[in-house]
């Protein structure tokens, strides 16, 4: 499995689901507009990212589903399943797949970010928030460690992501753009879990 990618695609799931739930403060602002449709259906995020890890700049395009404390997220080889009690992260090309145990604890964001969508309000804060026609633009910070130290994110006056930038803990920066966002019919639980049997010539490492 290539660990920069998974490394990626998580640390994009982190910031984005955080975002999400960090809405639950601002009653009627377009934030919580957003936190609201997030919360109450299933939504489909087509997004593409760019962020530097370390020397290493990485560019992809994903694809995320979010629903309550489950999601499913598909891009660059990789799919990241959570059933908001187990994170499978699958790479297809290689044959491998990680499973991991969805705690609820602050320092698992990156493994279970949804986590975030019911703990956010107690973990960020908006320090900044401006507008400039229908774009409004959203500054947090963050009030403990949980992956994310800051975040500058635009929102539509109707509730629509457009996109952010976000600084992690660890000094990497991740810029992320939102292609399309819509409500789905909510999807049953296994639409988060891998749908197939890993076979006797995949490598499995389950650290649940």
């Amino acid at each position: 499995m290539t660990v920069m990618a998974a490394i990626a695609e998580k640390i994009v799931l982190t910031a984005f689901v955080a975002v999400l739930s960090c809405a639950a403060a601002l009653a009627q602002s377009p934030l919580d507009r957003l936190y609201n449709a997030f919360s109450s259906s299933c939504v489909e995020l087509v997004l593409s990212y760019e962020g530097r890890f370390g020397k290493t700049l990485l560019k992809g395009e994903a694809t995320l589903l979010v629903q309550g404390d489950s999601y499913f997220m598909s891009g660059n080889g990789l799919d990241i399943f959570c059933d908001g009690e187990s994170v499978w992260t699958v790479d297809h090309d290689a044959l491998e797949a990680v499973v991991e145990t969805a705690e609820n604890v602050t320092g698992a964001a990156l493994g279970n970010p949804a986590l975030l969508i019911v703990r956010l309000d107690e973990l960020f804060y908006v320090r900044n928030a401006s507008s400039s026609g229908n774009r409004y633009r959203y500054e947090l910070s963050a009030k403990e460690d949980c992956g994310i130290k800051k975040a500058d994110v635009d929102v539509t006056s109707a509730g629509i992501l457009l996109g952010g930038e976000f600084s992690m803990s660890d000094g990497t920066d991740v810029k992320v753009e939102v292609v399309s966002m819509k409500s789905l019919m909510n999807k049953p639980s296994g639409a988060f879990r891998p749908d197939f049997a890993f076979g006797a010539d995949w490598t499995v490492t389950d650290l649940r």
